[in-house]
């Protein structure tokens, strides 16, 4: 991705766990250069999305209160185009992978995933799709 591209790139994270929020945060911004709109709850994600206007959403798939799935569903509510979804996840059974496929999601992270690398993997995979 050229620098121009990854600049304009505008990433939603949505993830309850604060470690994980920094991590990814922090490597978009930092390594990838692209403006991030983290959150830790869907209801704040959802309440923000069509101000927000991402580019790419990366879900936490298990949230407290709804899952991922269901998040994605209120935010193609919400939002006029749902731009590439990637879910991050620390089940890594293929009948949930297949599930998440089947429901829009461009592709799966799972968890724990690699710091040094997870921006430009979540870039490679939001382009691609």
């Amino acid at each position: 991705m050229s620098g121009n591209l990854a600049s304009e790139t505008s990433v939603m994270l949505v993830d309850d766990d604060y470690f994980i929020r920094e991590v990814v945060s922090t490597a978009l911004r930092t390594v990838a250069g692209v403006s991030v709109q983290v959150f830790g709850s869907g209801s704040d994600a959802v309440a923000a999305a069509r101000a927000a206007r991402p580019d790419i959403i990366v879900l936490d798939y298990t949230l407290p209160g709804t899952d991922g799935l269901a998040l994605a569903r209120e935010l193609r509510g919400v939002l006029s185009a749902m731009p590439p979804l990637i879910f991050l996840t620390a089940r890594e059974d293929a009948g949930l992978i297949g599930r998440l496929r089947s429901e829009g999601a461009a592709a799966t992270i799972a968890k724990p995933f690699d710091p040094v690398t997870i921006a430009q993997d979540i870039l490679r995979l939001g382009v691609r799709s």
